[in-house]
């Protein structure tokens, strides 16, 4: 989880780029089909809507927070639930 924020093609590389706290952290898309995308049409076969979902923490060595975002029909975790929880964080920091 420490190698989504430090390695290059880390899907939170990005987002905690920089940040004082050693961070850890997964991202996640949740493919789903519920009666609101059924009234919708939307539950096709290869092209279901997604959840965003963000989990990390911090200190890594350490955790004592951690900070979970979820957006319903959000699309993809890394592009919309990390920014999400890194602006969430940025503000409790402060």
């Amino acid at each position: 989880m420490r190698m989504a924020v430090t390695e290059p093609r880390g899907t939170l590389n990005r987002v905690f780029s920089g940040f004082p706290i050693a961070v850890a952290g997964k991202t996640g898309t949740a493919e789903y089909c519920d009666d609101v995308a059924l009234a919708a049409n939307r539950c096709q076969f290869g092209q279901w809507p997604t959840h965003a979902w963000t989990l990390a923490y911090a200190p890594f060595d350490d955790p004592e927070i951690i900070i979970l975002a979820f957006a319903y029909n959000g699309g993809e975790g890394a592009s919309v639930a990390g920014p999400m929880v890194a602006r969430l964080w940025k503000l409790t920091s402060n």
